[in-house]
């Protein structure tokens, strides 16, 4: 079977979620609002195209990038819009921006913003590529997976360095280490070792403050390539038991209600999440008289 990060943690979060995602794939009433999703999708198409065509080696870098926003934002939409719809603030109170030009205005200032954070880190080397196809097969298996950039860094570091990009405005609410991670395990099976350093971007963040490096020991890679491999066993052990009876779906492709049901494009279609989505948080219930006992 085929099975990406995405996919991965999908069904380590949500089983159920997983089995509409990848499995039965239900036509949705309501289409996934992408627009907060545009912004990452542009300035990751530029950043791509500054190391894959080596813009970075030529004259007006920075002009260069600002130039091709349109043409990247065309090429976000049509991306974004395979599986959901684009609505602005005046439709989606959680949209983050009210206009196509209010989004341009975020992705001009993150342009110069991310060559100082590239010459800040050294962010450079002649095999820099970016989108970079990691897939392998392991017993049988398809084990996806895309990493944003890799390269050998120019010195003094001479590092060879994995790297994923974030588009968030909070940098830890929305970031796994794993996914680094799942990278430099199929680095280390295509190449039999793993990149020098893993690291988060943060496009949104001064130079100072734009990377976190991620520690990755080997005990770590085995865990998770030992971790996948009885994750596959799980999903084909559901689809198994599904092919003849659907009633089976619970026990196959059980529901993990908890905090991310709100942002499941399938909780309009699950009972559970829905239930754990509507439940208020519990009230203050305290004394106001200070507990110094144990």
């Amino acid at each position: 079977m085929y099975l990406s990060y995405s996919g991965y943690k999908t069904h380590w979060a949500c089983p159920k979620s997983y089995w509409y995602g990848y499995i039965s794939k239900p036509k949705l009433d309501v289409l996934e609002n992408r627009v907060n999703s545009l912004y990452g999708t542009i300035v990751g198409t530029l950043f791509e195209q500054f190391y894959n065509e080596r813009i970075w080696n030529t004259k007006g870098v920075e002009q260069q990038l600002l130039d091709r926003i349109p043409v990247a934002y065309e090429k976000a939409l049509a991306k974004e819009t395979r599986d959901g719809v684009i609505q602005w603030k005046a439709q989606d109170e959680k949209a983050n921006y009210a206009s196509p030009e209010e989004l341009f205005t975020d992705v001009r200032e993150t342009i110069p913003r991310g060559i100082r954070i590239i010459r800040h880190h050294r962010l450079l080397g002649m095999n820099a590529t970016a989108e970079v196809k990691l897939d392998q097969w392991v017993q049988g298996h398809k084990i996806a997976g895309r990493c944003d950039v890799l390269m050998r860094r120019i010195g003094p570091h001479h590092d060879l360095i994995l790297l994923d990009g974030k588009g968030s405005k909070h940098r830890d609410k929305y970031v796994d280490s794993r996914q680094l991670k799942w990278y430099a395990m199929l680095h280390r099976l295509m190449h039999k070792h793993p990149p020098d350093r893993l690291g988060f971007v943060f496009w949104r963040f001064e130079p100072e403050k734009a990377i976190d490096w991620v520690p990755c020991s080997i005990n770590e890679l085995d865990e998770l390539q030992a971790a996948v491999l009885t994750t596959i066993g799980d999903i084909e052990k559901g689809q198994a038991m599904t092919v003849s009876d659907l009633s089976s779906l619970p026990q196959a492709f059980p529901a993990h209600p908890g905090d991310a049901c709100r942002f499941c494009a399938y909780l309009q279609l699950c009972n559970e999440g829905q239930k754990f989505a509507s439940l208020k948080p519990p009230t203050h219930t305290g004394t106001g008289v200070e507990d110094v006992g144990f």
